[in-house]
């Protein structure tokens, strides 16, 4: 029952912002058109993710349950899927393909909620959006840090199926699906695509650090 209640109360906190989001992405066809919405979007999802972080009620369970709605609400995480396989997506067996598709999601939001647990202290504010690409746009954002240098973080934002959705997040200039895919690729070389998974497998199950 207290996990029920526990999804029930993340799915709340997630589903009026997105909501809003796609209401606005209805009459638009790229992310390009819609600077301020997505700056708007991206802007939420840091505070939110800020606010999970700085919420001191909630136990690690439901930290990790909230973060993982957020970023799963947050994120394509299908494209990222393929993105991040690369030319090593052709080599692979169908059975290999569904077993990686049924891991990703839970490894790459477990990835990303603990590097962002890492600025518990810190804060994001917006501070513009740039073209990626035909259809993409960078969100820019600054975070500040107490105490030490701030850095800029760029989330790559696409319009699919009228939804606004993360496709990588640049911090320090350094794309994180870019360095998802060479530790993926570096990882196929040694122990071939069933070693990856089982890999994600460990990093993700119960017993996971």
């Amino acid at each position: 029952m207290t996990n029920v209640l526990s999804k029930a109360k993340t799915l709340l906190l997630t589903l009026p912002f997105l909501l809003g989001f796609w209401g606005q992405a209805a009459f638009a066809e790229t992310a390009r058109e819609m600077p301020r919405e997505a700056e708007a979007f991206i802007q939420v999802i840091a505070d939110k993710t800020l606010t999970v972080l700085d919420d001191i009620r909630l136990t690690q369970e439901e930290r990790d349950a909230q973060f993982h709605a957020l970023l799963a609400n947050g994120f394509e995480i299908d494209y990222m899927a393929k993105l991040v396989l690369g030319h090593n997506r052709r080599n692979a067996t169908a059975e290999e393909m569904a077993g990686f598709q049924e891991v990703f999601p839970d490894y790459i939001i477990s990835i990303y909620a603990k590097r962002l647990a890492k600025y518990g202290d810190e804060r994001f504010y917006v501070t513009g959006s740039m073209p990626a690409g035909k259809k993409d746009l960078y969100v820019q954002s600054e975070v500040t840090r107490r105490g030490r240098d701030s850095f800029t973080a760029l989330w790559r934002v696409r319009l699919i199926n009228g939804e606004l959705r993360i496709i990588d997040l640049k911090i320090a200039g350094i794309s994180m699906l870019q360095t998802q895919r060479d530790e993926f690729t570096s990882r196929i070389h040694a122990v071939g695509m069933v070693g990856l998974i089982a890999d994600m497998q460990q990093k993700t199950g119960p017993e996971a650090p």
